[in-house]
């Protein structure tokens, strides 16, 4: 059961007596039998990037001894699977799926996004890691094996990590998923969803979406969080020959504000397997090593603004967390190539972020959403409730698009 949730200007108050009847058992992935492919990866492979933490600047935290110890990261998405690389990574979370484990990735984009954050390392020897690889992790499922979501579960998801930020130590929040905006963020549910979550104090990181000049996806257009596009590191560890990648998500947004606020590698990068999940048995092809898996997306570069997120407030844990996204776009380095509708303020550089002073905090002087309410959750009108929430954002639930099933990839370098 949820508890009633802490109320901010912002608050959804959910009483989640039956939180798992928001989704139906789903049928379990089988375990994979093929061995993995044998994938090209690593510094200039030209196939698949294993040197983004190293393009991030995270080993200059390493050497400091910082690596996310005692910081926490909550991931909303298709839960994460705690072997190989994420064993003992996960110290919380809960199942709003219907599966009933939220160290079950049957899906198999959760556990790739948290390799990213606070991968070990230990099964490449240390070859692929993550940003944060001290972070601790609490996955919050919504999908289950076919990867679809609804508004309802994704709300609760968000309102659960408020309340058990203070127990858990949740300074950040990550969302690597996104929908084509059908309102505007002032009055969509899922914008006020965020922005309670941010109130409360949490770092809340969005990736911007694959749908290049298309435009920003939701939640992505909040003006108050931390939405990051993708760049391409072309699998070298020097900066000269970065870009932004061509299906990042540019802006402005609808709204007209100025979105990405940065961008960091999602092209062809490398970060744990789900083993059995359905993308892992969808795309062999895609497996490296034993433990891995290639991907691309902006759903993998949001992560690791995540994870640079975690060094900082364990760096210095007074930050709140509009200092902390100032100093994300303050530090970053631009790349010469890129308009600023598509990079933002630029690349994410972890060395300068952890030398840079505090400033003036973002999100001064903003309005905020007012697609929020109160709204009171019985067994009885649990159904009743996931139909309004589903209509009131879409007629159809989420389907396996907004986990980037087209991420996976299959071909080479292009």
């Amino acid at each position: 059961m949820l508890p009633h949730l802490l109320r901010s200007r912002r608050t959804v108050t959910l009483l989640g007596a039956a939180a798992l009847a928001l989704g139906a058992t789903l049928p379990a992935a089988s375990a994979a039998t093929a061995p993995a492919a044998a994938t090209p990866w690593g510094a200039d492979s030209h196939q698949a990037s294993a040197v983004y933490s190293r393009v991030d600047g995270a080993p200059s935290a390493w050497q400091a001894g910082i690596d996310g110890r005692g910081v926490s990261v909550a991931v909303v998405d298709t839960g994460i699977s705690t072997t190989g690389d994420l064993a003992g990574k996960v110290i919380d979370g809960f199942d709003f799926s219907g599966e009933g484990d939220y160290t079950k990735d049957s899906y198999g984009h959760g556990t790739f996004v948290a390799g990213t954050i606070a991968g070990s390392g230990t099964a490449s020897g240390g070859a692929i890691k993550g940003v944060a690889p001290g972070a601790n992790l609490v996955s919050l499922k919504v999908a289950g094996a076919d990867g679809k979501t609804n508004l309802a579960r994704v709300v609760f998801a968000i309102k659960w990590a408020v309340v058990h930020a203070k127990a858990d130590n949740i300074r950040v929040l990550n969302l690597s998923f996104g929908v084509v905006p059908d309102k505007s963020w002032t009055s969509a549910a899922l914008n006020g969803a965020v922005e309670a979550a941010w109130d409360a104090g949490l770092v809340v990181v969005v990736s911007a979406g694959n749908n290049g000049i298309g435009g920003i996806a939701k939640p992505a257009d909040d003006p108050f969080v931390v939405t990051v596009g993708a760049s391409d590191d072309a699998t070298t560890v020097a900066r000269g020959d970065d870009t932004v990648a061509a299906f990042s998500s540019a802006g402005p947004t609808a709204d007209g504000i100025a979105k990405p606020d940065l961008v960091a590698p999602g092209s062809h990068l490398v970060s744990t397997r789900a083993v059995g999940s359905t993308v892992d048995l969808a795309h062999p092809q895609a497996r490296v090593l034993d433990g891995y898996f290639r991907g691309s997306g902006t759903s993998f570069a949001a992560p690791q603004v995540a994870g640079a997120a975690a060094l900082l407030l364990e760096q210095r844990p007074q930050l709140s967390n509009d200092h902390v996204k100032a100093m994300l776009v303050r530090s970053a380095h631009l790349l010469p190539s890129a308009p600023a509708r598509a990079q933002g303020a630029g690349a994410l550089d972890i060395a300068a972020l952890l030398a840079v002073k505090p400033g003036k905090p973002a999100n001064t002087g903003i309005r905020v959403s007012t697609g929020t309410g109160t709204v009171t959750l019985s067994p009885g009108q649990l159904a009743q409730a996931v139909a309004q929430f589903t209509n009131s954002w879409d007629t159809n639930s989420w389907d396996t698009n907004s986990w980037d099933t087209n991420s996976w990839d299959t071909n080479s370098w292009d």
